[in-house]
């Protein structure tokens, strides 16, 4: 993988669950975080409670986004476990077979977590699950500086 810190973030242009396309050009502004996730993906379901909070606690400061690695995933199983879940932070689908958003981001492995500056830069990748909330938060901290 090709690291992405330091780098303008890749855009990308994706559906979410009520179909409306959501592009990464819409959240300057503040910082984001991008979370790659499958519902089958263990690790991902394990951080997903911290993950939902940590978007509720920062919401006026940062955008989550949740990227469904829908090309290597079900949709339908994807939107149940976000209901089920009572996910807060929206999530769009990576679809395409040629996976748009995690090619141009180099994901190999889920979850992985990309921490974007209010200026488009990337500033910070998670490969792997957050061990809490903490995680996020430690990360986010130098992007609202």
């Amino acid at each position: 993988m090709v690291s992405l810190i330091g780098r303008t973030a890749p855009s990308f242009t994706l559906p979410d669950n009520d179909g409306k396309i959501v592009t990464l050009d819409q959240l300057k502004g503040k910082p984001v975080v991008l979370n790659f996730w499958a519902s089958w993906c263990p690790p991902c379901r394990m951080e997903m409670p911290d993950l939902n909070q940590f978007s509720q606690d920062y919401q006026a400061q940062v955008h989550v986004l949740g990227i469904n690695a829908t090309f290597n995933d079900d949709k339908d199983k994807a939107k149940k476990y976000i209901a089920s879940e009572g996910l807060l932070f929206p999530i769009v689908f990576d679809e395409s077979t040629i996976s748009p958003a995690a090619k141009a981001y180099g994901v190999t492995a889920f979850p992985t977590t990309v921490f974007i500056d209010a200026n488009g830069v990337v500033r910070d990748v998670l490969v792997g699950a957050a061990g809490s909330q903490d995680d996020f938060i430690q990360r986010v901290q130098p992007l609202l500086k």
